[in-house]
């Protein structure tokens, strides 16, 4: 049995509003207005428009299975899914090493180097041996579990050859171990679930140093109108404030996309908090509250660089 894993890229419209100046007199001045300031329009809820997909040949690939063994068919498949999934954790790792020169805590930045360089899988180079930029070289020593490490002659780190191995299934429980112990330097990595890592979405705003974190959830339609309307009870009905109000749309698009904030900074979160527990959707609920209450007592959340900017159109095409 063959299947194609791939990305599928699809067309989408909304509903939204734009507030106007009031020099601005007729439909035509205020649709040019409109174009020139469509990052400022808040992104509603997305409607599919049919027929619009397109398939991207980059990151397509086939994947191969013996179809004779219905269950060992299932089982090539969960190893599949969770190889890429584990790819995409260390691939976080490895952007967080870039970001972790200019850290305080140094024994944490490398900690993480260390663990992510003993795992960058043979996938990740595929192209460059393609290309014919390197060379790879045999299995040049095994680990504990029987896994080979391979030398990619032509590129170094350091001095020192340059050094990978493939990623297994069975990975997956060193890696939760040492997301774990990375919680003693109060630093949250992503929490793992039915095949993929949760990371945080941060927004740092220019005009405050406050870092807002957000939780990757998803909402039914009738789950997400009750926690819509009772975000507007609490932002609209005592304030007016510009800050509070642009926090109030940044927090609705956020749910429009599948994020729940963590740490709003106008909302007083404590003194609504069990209504807002009774409002989060079932699944993912305990990881999300487990998150909150760590950040509550200091911890902050590993973000990965395309995870940071805000809620608007041009930074949600990378979701």
């Amino acid at each position: 049995m063959k299947i194609l894993a791939c990305t599928v890229y699809c067309s989408a419209y909304y509903q939204s509003s734009l507030q106007l100046p009031e020099a601005i007199k007729d439909l035509p001045e205020a649709i040019r207005y409109a174009e020139e300031h469509v990052n400022e329009i808040p992104l509603g809820t997305l409607k599919y428009i049919p027929d619009s997909d397109e398939i991207s040949e980059i990151g397509c690939e086939i994947l191969e299975f013996d179809e004779t063994d219905t269950a060992e068919t299932r089982e090539n498949i969960r190893e599949e899914l969770l190889g890429r999934a584990i790819f995409d954790f260390i691939d976080g790792i490895k952007d967080l090493e870039s970001q972790a020169e200019t850290w305080e805590d140094q024994e944490l930045a490398n900690s993480l180097t260390r663990f992510a360089d003993q795992y960058y899988p043979a996938d990740a180079v595929r192209e460059i041996l393609e290309d014919g930029e390197g060379i790879l070289s045999g299995a040049q020593k095994l680990d504990e579990k029987k896994n080979p490490y391979y030398y990619l002659e032509g590129f170094d780190v350091d001095g020192f050859p340059y050094v990978f191995r493939t990623i297994a299934a069975d990975d997956l429980a060193e890696i939760l171990h040492f997301i774990e112990r990375t919680e003693v330097f109060h630093y949250l990595l992503p929490k793992y679930s039915d095949f993929q890592f949760e990371w945080v979405w941060q927004i740092q705003e220019e005009e405050t140093s406050h870092p807002v974190y957000f939780y990757p959830m998803v909402y039914g339609d009738t789950e997400l109108t009750a926690f819509l309307d009772k975000l507007q009870d609490w932002y609209l009905s005592g304030t007016n404030e510009k800050s509070s109000v642009s926090e109030f749309i940044q927090i609705i698009n956020g749910l429009l996309h599948g994020y729940v904030v963590l740490n709003p900074q106008y909302l007083d979160l404590f003194m609504h908090f069990e209504e807002w527990k009774a409002l989060l959707p079932k699944d993912g609920k305990k990881r999300y509250l487990e998150t909150y209450e760590k950040i509550k007592k200091g911890s902050t959340p590993a973000v990965r660089s395309e995870y940071r900017g805000s809620f608007k159109k041009d930074a949600m095409k990378e979701l």
